[in-house]
């Protein structure tokens, strides 16, 4: 009787162990699909190189799709390197949920015809129960592009890669992560909904043009708490359609405050 009962309960206990394990999902690291820690012998092709060499984009991608066809929750790991990355997608809707876990530093490219005719550098798009975490810098190199745009004399701005835009994201945490030097707005929250954005970074010298902090349009239950934002407009604007924001513990300077924009534009506003 007590045999059966010990195997009884040993069998429970990997059971159990194994269920937990599942619902913690897997990681997988971006590595998986390069070799940064391997000779250069042994290197795989459309492999992330976290020395810094161009383009982790493929391997950065080839991760987030293993990870967004998950049926378990799934944690996509970037390194604490440096990535030079060029546009990415990452596009749900996802079979479970994913968080990225970005450790490392991503640098975008300097030339503004390696995003044409896309907008913006990083987007993520079409997800539920998104995770954006790690501690990790997104730096955009727009001190260049600044100089390129003349919307300071025309008002005209051109239009310039966005460095994070979050599109369609619900039920979503981004928290811990930096957005440096942006090209153009440093976040736009666009057609989302419950949203936190929680201990964000931002920050670009005040003489950057169009850099506006985190930019909200047509999205509702979006919270912005403990945020520190330096840049050269406005910290955070909100655009068109946007209901139930929420900024509280925010520091801005250099930068234009908080703006309600745009009002009015579209038919019943």
């Amino acid at each position: 009787m007590d045999s059966k009962f010990t195997i009884g309960a040993v069998c429970f206990m990997i059971i159990w162990l194994a269920l937990i394990r599942k619902s913690q999902g897997a990681d997988i690291n971006v590595i998986k699909y390069g070799a940064a820690y391997q000779k250069k012998k042994k290197k795989k092709k459309n492999g992330a190189k976290a020395d810094g060499k161009p383009d982790d984009r493929q391997a950065i991608t080839s991760t987030w799709k293993e990870a967004c066809t998950s049926t378990d929750p799934s944690t996509v790991v970037i390194p604490k390197r440096k990535h030079m990355v060029g546009p990415l997608n990452f596009q749900g809707p996802c079979k479970a949920s994913v968080s990225i876990l970005v450790q490392g530093y991503m640098v975008a490219p300097i030339d503004l015809n390696k995003f044409n005719p896309q907008d913006h550098w990083t987007v993520f798009q079409n997800i539920d129960g998104l995770m954006v975490s790690g501690g990790g810098t997104f730096d955009g190199q727009g001190s260049l592009a600044w100089s390129q745009n003349n919307c300071a004399k025309t008002g005209i701005c051109d239009s310039l890669p966005i460095n994070l835009r979050f599109t369609g994201v619900t039920n979503s945490k981004i928290q811990d992560i930096t957005s440096l030097n942006s090209k153009s707005f440093h976040m736009n929250i666009l057609n989302s909904k419950n949203v936190t954005l929680q201990n964000i970074t931002i920050n670009a010298p005040g003489k950057s043009l169009n850099t506006d902090g985190i930019h909200i349009g047509r999205s509702s239950r979006i919270n912005i708490t403990h945020a520190d934002i330096k840049t050269g407009d406005d910290c955070v604007s909100l655009g068109d359609g946007s209901q139930q924001i929420n900024v509280e513990n925010m520091t801005c300077g250099p930068g234009h405050g908080i703006s309600v924009g745009s009002l009015g534009k579209y038919h019943n506003e």
